[in-house]
């Protein structure tokens, strides 16, 4: 063991960690250092503490433990003579992320931070060399930590032995792991990022999104059990990091350790169910931890970040990070440029935040700044900020961000638009969304808490998603569910419905209350829109009176105007399609989607025909779970058997079924009338995808209107009544099996009554 000042001087130069440190430097660190001697069990700091100091193990060996939430201390690494400690909180600040303890006598040199940050300053390449070397031990230990989640305990052999045997694998956005017509008998952890799995199509044609694979997961588990290749597509949604293993290699660790087979199956049959499922693409990406950048199109909205952050951080470990705290933790990179060596300190600290964070908020800067480039490049999801008042027209800022993006694969655009207050519906939204490529739009009120709150469940995967199905009148029962769910504090985040369904989504979305909704109805019924025949060449009903209505309530507002985001189903009857309404005109949306097939004469859009939405999807509760964490689905479908006498061989004649509802001694003739017919025909075509939508909505209400007619208009008190009744007892029973599980989105079914 080196002893003398000489021996520390060549010690240290065999390290890799200070390969870039010159002769002069080398005799500086060992002069400014201090020797250290711990006895064996004594330890040398605690998890949690300052890093205020790194140390080089000159003999001996220290034990490295971390942790656990209930208090424990779990062994994860021992580390040789040789070896730095503690370097990373030196280099990027923060607190300990581990302790350690001393196994036998071991011999240390201590270097305080200060003394070792004035040495770098005099080694600019030394930063990005320590950098780049601190980046593979932040791999190796998030490795570490992952098979000791995956296979529980592991000694010491077994992960040196991972170690010197793992391959890292860095892929960035938009990049291929394997090319297409490659196979492999290689297996991946994920130790950081978010990939998907695509199906290989035609060439030019779009891929279709089979599954993710998120940190902790496997890609090419199949083959340890098979033995044969895998050439599964595997695309980065974000810049990933892989440790890959020789897949004969992993099946000897397996083989040692019998559970780690059991886990792999288990995974492997997850994803496999994910798959034939459909539910793998479904899964929203912030789930797996995310990356989302705020871009502020003027000034005077900075505080929507702040906002934001403290409503995401009721629900996820998020953290917030701006140029100001950046300047602040590394002043010495102030105006570096973005390509600059030692950046990748910066960066490295990044990676540590996002591996240690559910979600990492870059705030960018309102200037064309190296920060605002490096926050478009590391989000997952850029949100733009407006005030709505504003000029809609995309700004110098904008444009100059958008050379930024990923070009194969660019972050998920959202447009946030600040209004002052609620008083006045939002309008003109459309102009905001010309020449911009945004998949969301949301509104945002100063004076509601409850629209942050609202955002940031969207954002993070936590959404509350109403579907309201299609029946008719018994729609009606909607109203008396949403004034349950408003009593029961539960928020509506997403709205969406099928045919009136349709339009009591649309209602939800514009802020109306159950009561001015019931309003609403009771001149619908006054009208009798239902009455409004015509010669049936196309349908029974023109739909005029319908389309007076619905101006009436919804004048000329657009989706994309509404407070929440809502849409509606239609049937294009031209492509055979089933059509997602989410921007346009609201009363163009619920005339398509009310257009029951036969009875209304269709809507007609662009030389195409649309019809009701019920044909295909009457209950889109489908359509919601690829957007929210928590689906309510509400069923007011009639739930009924169409018969007649059995002894009549057919159905009667319409003058039998007249004759006898005007004779006063003879028993009325029951049939199923055609709005009856052709609604059961309906359910019929949707039934199956119904039934997969009540399987899967964490709940499923089925209100007991299903004897009342779909034309009936003059029980509406009555179905809303019952609606509310009904709901009242399922969401409070909901609730307290919900709390008592402990658990913000289980899943609770109930049974149709």
């Amino acid at each position: 063991m080196p002893q003398s000042r000489a021996d520390l001087f060549s010690f240290i130069r065999t390290l890799e960690s200070f390969a870039q440190f010159d002769d002069s430097l080398l005799q500086s660190l060992v002069e400014c250092s201090e020797l250290v001697s711990l006895p064996h069990g004594e330890r040398l700091f605690r998890q949690g503490d300052i890093g205020d100091a790194l140390f080089i193990i000159t003999a001996g060996t220290l034990s490295v433990t971390i942790t656990l939430a209930d208090g424990s201390e779990l062994a994860v690494a021992s580390r040789p003579a040789g070896s730095v400690i503690g370097e990373m909180q030196v280099l990027l600040g923060g607190v300990r992320s581990a302790s350690v303890y001393a196994q036998g006598e071991v011999r240390l040199l201590k270097i305080s931070q200060d003394a070792f940050m004035q040495l770098l300053a005099q080694a600019p390449a030394a930063v990005g060399h320590l950098a780049l070397l601190m980046r593979r031990r932040l791999w190796q230990e998030q490795l570490r930590m992952l098979l000791t989640v995956l296979f529980g305990p592991l000694d010491d052999a077994t992960i040196r032995s991972s170690e010197t045997q793992v391959e890292w694998v860095e892929v960035a956005r938009g990049e291929y792991l394997l090319p297409a017509d490659k196979a492999s008998n290689d297996l991946y952890i994920v130790v950081s990022g978010y990939l998907e799995v695509l199906l290989p199509l035609k060439p030019g044609g779009p891929a279709q999104v089979l599954d993710h694979v998120a940190r902790g997961e496997y890609i090419g588990e199949t083959t340890i059990f098979t033995g044969e290749p895998w050439n599964t597509v595997i695309r980065a949604v974000r810049d990933s990091v892989l440790a890959k293993f020789d897949a004969s290699v992993f099946a000897e660790f397996c083989q040692r350790h019998p559970q780690a087979m059991q886990t792999v199956a288990r995974m492997a049959f997850e994803r496999v169910k994910r798959q034939q499922t459909g539910s793998g693409r479904l899964r929203p990406s912030v789930k797996a931890g995310g990356n989302i950048a705020i871009l502020a199109l003027e000034s005077g909205v900075r505080d929507f970040a702040r906002r934001l952050s403290r409503a995401l951080k009721e629900n996820l470990a998020v953290f917030h990070v701006a140029s100001p705290d950046v300047e602040r933790l590394f002043p010495m990179l102030s105006g570096l440029p973005h390509d600059d060596p030692r950046q990748i300190r910066l960066s490295t600290w990044l990676d540590q935040q996002e591996l240690e964070q559910h979600l990492v908020l870059y705030e960018a800067d309102a200037g064309l700044t190296d920060w605002t480039r490096r926050c478009i490049q590391r989000a997952d999801q850029l949100l733009l900020v407006a005030n709505a008042q504003s000029d809609p027209l995309p700004g110098e800022l904008e444009r100059a961000c958008a050379a930024w993006e990923n070009p194969v694969h660019p972050a998920a655009k959202s447009l946030i638009l600040l209004h002052p207050d609620g008083r006045n519906l939002p309008s003109q939204t459309e102009r905001w969304l010309r020449g911009r490529s945004v998949q969301n739009v949301y509104h945002v009120r100063g004076d509601s808490e409850a629209d942050t709150d609202r955002l940031a469940r969207i954002l993070s995967g936590h959404a509350v998603g109403l579907a309201l199905g299609a029946g008719g009148a018994r729609g009606i029962a909607h109203v008396g569910v949403i004034r349950a769910l408003d009593e029961a504090g539960i928020p509506i985040d997403i709205v969406g419905g099928t045919s009136v369904g349709s339009i009591v989504a649309a209602m939800v979305a514009m802020g109306m209350k159950w009561d001015a909704m019931m309003d609403a109805f009771r001149v619908f019924a006054r009208m009798k829109p239902h009455q409004d025949y015509t010669f049936p060449l196309s349908g029974l009903v023109r739909g005029r009176k319908f389309d007076r209505v619905m101006q009436r309530i919804f004048q000329d507002g657009c989706l994309e105007d509404l407070w929440l985001n809502c849409f509606g189903i239609s049937t294009n009857l031209s492509t055979a399609q089933m059509v997602i309404h989410e921007r346009g005109p609201v009363c163009k949306m619920v005339r398509a989607s009310c257009a029951l097939p036969a009875i209304v004469v269709p809507a007609v859009d662009r030389g195409e025909l649309f019809i009701d939405g019920g044909v295909i999807n009457s209950l889109p509760g489908d359509i919601l779970r690829e957007r929210c964490g928590t689906v309510i689905a509400v069923d007011v479908s009639a739930h009924s058997r169409l018969t007649v006498e059995a002894e009549r061989v057919g159905l009667p004649s319409a003058w039998q079924v007249l004759y006898s509802r005007l004779h006063p001694f003879r028993q009325s003739l029951s049939v199923p009338s055609i709005v009856e017919i052709i609604e059961q025909t309906m359910a019929l075509a949707s039934f199956e995808r119904k039934a997969r939508v009540a399987d899967d909505a964490d709940l499923y209400l089925c209100p007991p209107v299903g004897h009342f007619p779909s034309i009936d208009v003059t029980s509406f008190e009555a179905i809303q009544q019952a609606g509310y009744s009904y709901a009242q007892k399922e969401i409070d029973a909901w609730q307290k099996r919900t709390a008592s599980e402990q658990k913000p989105n289980v899943r609770v079914k109930r049974t149709a009554q």
